[in-house]
Order: C-alpha cells, then structure tokens, then sequence
C-alpha cells in the first residue's frame, strides 16, 4: 500500500502558543467540547482529582464540555494560565485544547495541515508568511484517520488543480477582487451544474480562463447589514468578544440611520480610506482568501459545494475588510487604549506607522477576533451564507 503524504503550511512548525501573553486567549470565548477519550479518562480517574475533574464537566444532548465555559475555562487562571495543564499536564486537558490551532485534514492520499488564524500567534504568523503561503512536504507519519468517504482519485487531482489555478488568479493583483471573485464564483456555478448533470469536467485552468471577462462582484451595504445582524451579532458578544461587540456597535452607530444608497457610499468612503492609510492592505486580504482557500476548498471533494466553499471565503474577506475599515475609522483615543498589549514579550521591530494606523500586531489581533465568530461558528457562518446566497444567485443569473 502507498505511503500517503503529508503536506503541512510553510510557517506550521514555526508554531509556539505564547500562554499568558496571547491577547486572544483560547480559554476564553468559547464552549470546549470534549472528545471521547478524555471524557471516559475523566470518568475513570481516581482519587480527589477525579472528583476534581468530574464536578467541573456538563454533558447536554451527548456533548460535553466544561461547565461555564462560555464565558471562561473553569481552569482559566488569571495569570493566562490553564490550571489543569500546570497542575495534571497536558494529557488531561482535552484533545482539542492539546490541538488547537492546528487543523489536520487527511484524504487519502495524501493529508495537509494548516493553522486556525482565531489564534492571534497563527495570525501574526500568516501575516509575517504572505509571500510564502504554499504546503512543504513533511516527513512525519500521519497520525489521524481519513477524512470522508470519496475514493475518486482522479477527482481529488483535479480539485488540487482548480485550487492552484483559484489562487493564481486570486494573487492577481493587475485586476481587482470584485472581478477575480465574479470570475470564480461563476466557475463555480458551472463546475456543480456540471456535476448534477453528470456532465466532463475540462481542464481546470480552461474553466478558468472562460470565465475571465465575469464582470464584478458587489456585495451591498444592506446585505452586509443582514449578514451582521441576524446571528453574527448577539448581546452575548458583550462578554465572549468584548472587542467584536465595540466594533459591532460601532457599525451600529455609523451606518443604523443610513438608506441603503447612502450606506453604499459610507461603507465605500470607509474601505477607500482604509486602503489609502495601508496600501499594503490589499495584499494581505488577498492572502486571506488564499489561506482559506488552502484550508477548506478541497472539501467539495466530499460535499460537492462548489459555491457555498467559495461564497465562504469571499463572504469572510468582504466582513473583515469591513470591520478594519470600521477600525481603521475611529482611531481616536479609546480605541488605542483599550487594545490589550499583543505578544508583549516579543523582540520585534515596531511598524513605523502614525499612532492613529494599524500596525501588524494589531491586525493579528483583530483578525484572531473576527476568526473567532465568523469562522468558529457554525450557526453563524451558515446564517450570514443564507443572506449573502441570493446575491450569487442573481448575479449568476
């Protein structure tokens, strides 16, 4: 039997969780759900530290988690610490707390690795990685089961094709984004009219190509205004993302008594200003749809989902860029002062950026803190899709 290999994210191994001085603590946030194995290894741990561990889980509906950690980990130390890691070791906390942010995929015949950007570290990793966002063979065995069911070799081969082809015309920078994502979403619709239909699949960098001339791809302000509101934001934001929820309700005041019309123009003066102040901005929300690209597209090889995979990255691009817009807007005073220190510790050349401007570090936070609700959730990835989904239907159409 073939060896199957292991591709991982060219900055993977660079990879150090930075503990007390993260600004985005994963302990923090978020519902941890447990894997089996941890659950029966607490279960079964004997003494006053099995009683310990039993009384701080809750399971509901088969999933089981620790109790309050929707607001923080029980084990959450104020010093940034996790208790049960310094206290029991690694092999006690759960598995996705032992994982995170790493994401492993295995297909077959091959596996890929990369890093969720929710984790501010992986973040300034990317950042720092732009100009080599590409998988480096490994030599590691690969350790986690296949993903999926799908056997189709040949398929997969060409899916790893379409990918390559997706991201050159993304780095594409003699065209704009509007118009690289018109030209895909539109190679997407005929790839998956193509495959209900049973229809050949040509050549990846022809359906490319042929659909170079696609137009532009616009999403408005008021679709944006229902992607925001109905699920993505929440009082409870106030106390998972206190930052998301300021920024929430910064685009409240900026845009609530606006007409569609003249939240288009807003929204434009804002993304306009945004680039003017970070020309380099460009290149790096390029990269952002590249890197979510490289993470997820290749599951169409099991769902066959062509748009929604595509619509995803598009859709989480045109948000963030929203929300550093919004940021990059209101740089007076409370805004600088309330940043936390990001990665404090850290020898680094600061950006020689105006104090009112965003410097990398800054921008890894903020990216950590969209990643977290926009990417992390599924209710709300799929509630913000659902009104962003009649635009490419109209459009294609």
């Amino acid at each position: 039997m073939m060896r199957s290999e292991l591709y991982e994210i060219s900055f993977f191994k660079q990879f150090s969780c930075t503990i007390k001085d993260c600004p985005n603590t994963c302990c923090k946030g978020w519902r941890v759900i447990f894997d089996e194995e941890t659950y029966r290894r607490y279960l079964a741990e004997p003494g006053k530290n099995g009683i310990r561990l039993r009384s701080s889980i809750k399971k509901i509906n088969e999933e089981v988690y620790f109790r309050t950690s929707l607001k923080a980990c029980t084990f959450y130390e104020k010093e940034g610490t996790c208790n049960l890691q310094r206290t029991l070791g690694v092999d006690y906390m759960p598995k996705v707390c032992r994982l995170y942010p790493r994401f492993y995929q295995h297909y077959g015949s091959f596996a890929e690795e990369t890093l969720f950007l929710s984790c501010p570290e992986a973040a300034r990793l990317f950042l720092t990685h732009l100009e080599g966002l590409s998988f480096v063979k490994s030599e590691r065995e690969i350790a986690y089961e296949c993903w999926g069911t799908n056997e189709d070799e040949p398929f997969l081969k060409w899916l790893r094709e379409l990918r390559e082809e997706m991201i050159m015309e993304i780095w594409d920078e003699t065209r704009s984004r509007l118009q690289i994502f018109a030209q895909l979403v539109a190679v997407m619709w005929e790839i998956q009219n193509r495959c209900i239909k049973g229809n050949e699949l040509p050549p990846a960098k022809e359906l490319i190509q042929k659909h170079k001339n696609a137009g532009e791809l616009h999403i408005p302000a008021q679709i944006t205004d229902q992607m925001l509101t109905n699920g993505f934001y929440h009082s409870r934001l106030k106390k998972t993302s206190p930052k998301l929820y300021e920024l929430c309700r910064l685009y409240f005041q900026v845009f609530d008594r606006l007409t569609p019309e003249q939240a288009d123009l807003r929204a434009g003066e804002f993304t306009k200003k945004l680039h003017e102040d970070h020309p380099q901005l460009e290149h790096m929300l390029r990269g952002y749809v590249v890197y979510y690209l490289q993470m997820v597209f290749l599951e169409v090889y099991e769902d066959y989902s062509f748009v929604k995979k595509l619509a995803g990255g598009i859709m989480h691009v045109h948000m963030l860029e929203m929300f550093l817009a919004l940021y990059n807007n209101s740089q007076v005073g409370h805004w600088k002062k309330t940043m936390p220190r990001i990665f404090a510790q850290r020898k680094r050349t600061p950006d020689k950026h105006p104090a009112n401007r965003l410097d990398s570090d800054e921008l890894a936070y903020l990216i950590s803190v969209y990643e977290r609700r926009g990417r992390h959730n599924e209710d709300v990835a799929e509630g913000m899709y659902e009104k962003f989904y009649p635009i490419l239907q109209e459009w294609y159409q």
